[in-house]
């Protein structure tokens, strides 16, 4: 009698075992899933986040690839100015401007600014080798009637196929006795601007005088 009470004692532990360790495997197999789920959420969010970061840095730096180009463009618009009015004094062209001065084709702004002693603004284009700021309407010089430069290996050029870098120079002359400062001798407001794309776009200002 009692050897039978035990052996129901026995399997009764035995049953209540095996049902706690089935409970237990269950228990931490559900566990591990919502882990693996949270794990993934994590990591997705995370990944997510590293993608967008990512791709602003790639469109920050783009941005200022381009204004840093645009304004060494506007600059090389200023020199491009500044070498006419140099050439113009090696070739003896000093003198300051009046009717004779552009008769005699001596004037210091010659190929730069058409005035006649008057205040007058010219815009045009140029690139890095020519000797005259030519007017957007000439077709051979300025392709397209636009300033649009495509770099071509070497340089920026002019050219009629779409660009993203578009440069206009445009040159005031200023007469001497003009206000604010009537006492300034003559000389040219020089402004150099490129557009970049959307949002994009560089514009410097020179002063040049014929200090010859």
């Amino acid at each position: 009698m009692k050897f039978e009470i035990y052996n129901k004692k026995c399997e009764a532990k035995k049953k209540q075992s095996l049902f706690h360790v089935s409970y237990s495997k269950f228990y931490e197999r559900g566990f591990t899933i919502v882990e693996s789920l949270v794990a993934i959420a994590v990591f997705t969010v995370g990944i997510s986040a590293a993608i967008f970061v990512i791709q602003q840095s790639f469109t920050v730096g783009s941005r200022v690839k381009n204004k840093i180009i645009a304004a060494h463009l506007a600059q090389e618009g200023i020199e491009v100015i500044r070498n006419i009015r140099d050439r113009n004094w090696m070739q003896g062209k000093v003198y300051n401007v009046d009717a004779a001065c552009f008769s005699n084709n001596n004037c210091w702004i010659n190929g730069i600014n058409d005035s006649d002693g008057v205040q007058e603004t010219k815009t045009g284009c140029v690139q890095y080798n020519y000797d005259v700021l030519y007017p957007l309407n000439n077709p051979s010089k300025c392709p397209g009637g636009q300033g649009g430069l495509v770099f071509s290996g070497s340089y920026y050029e002019l050219s009629a196929n779409t660009a993203q870098f578009q440069r206009t120079v445009s040159t005031e002359f200023i007469p001497i006795d003009t206000n604010p400062d009537p006492d300034e001798p003559e000389h040219l407001k020089v402004t150099s601007t490129i557009t970049c794309g959307a949002g994009c776009s560089v514009s410097l200002e020179e002063y040049l005088y014929n200090w010859k």
